[in-house]
């Protein structure tokens, strides 16, 4: 029984300080963000109106590339319902996101049209609104 519970230490102290080293040689790659910040190569998507009265003016960042659109969270908002629309007033995509999770969204769109969509979100505190032009 001895042998057994020696073993046992052994085993939760080697599992123990393999886990301190590979907490230790983790390095952050320098080239590797989570802020998307709409480079030049986007077109920045004015959102209007409010997901929670708490939230600043810079919270969310949205910005369309010619094949997807960004949108980035700066502060939870808790979960957020997206929907994307066509010209038509269609719904092309829907999805619901929780923002104290995933801070970056991003949805591949079609560039099958030159008219454009309609971008809302919305949670249970308010909706944000802004379109996009496909050009």
């Amino acid at each position: 029984m001895k042998i057994k519970n020696t073993l046992l230490v052994a085993f939760c102290a080697l599992g123990l300080c393999v886990s301190i080293a590979k907490a230790s040689t983790i390095e952050k790659d320098p080239s590797f963000t989570t802020s998307i910040d709409l480079p030049g190569i986007l077109e920045k998507i004015d959102l209007q109106g409010d997901l929670m009265y708490s939230v600043g003016p810079n919270a969310i960042n949205a910005g369309a590339s010619k094949d997807a659109i960004y949108i980035e969270f700066k502060q939870s908002c808790g979960n957020v319902d997206i929907f994307i629309y066509n010209e038509n007033g269609q719904q092309i995509y829907g999805t619901t996101v929780n923002t104290s999770v995933q801070q970056m969204v991003i949805i591949p769109i079609s560039n099958t049209t030159n008219n454009g969509y309609s971008i809302m979100l919305s949670n249970a505190n308010g909706c944000a609104e802004g379109d996009v032009s496909n050009n």
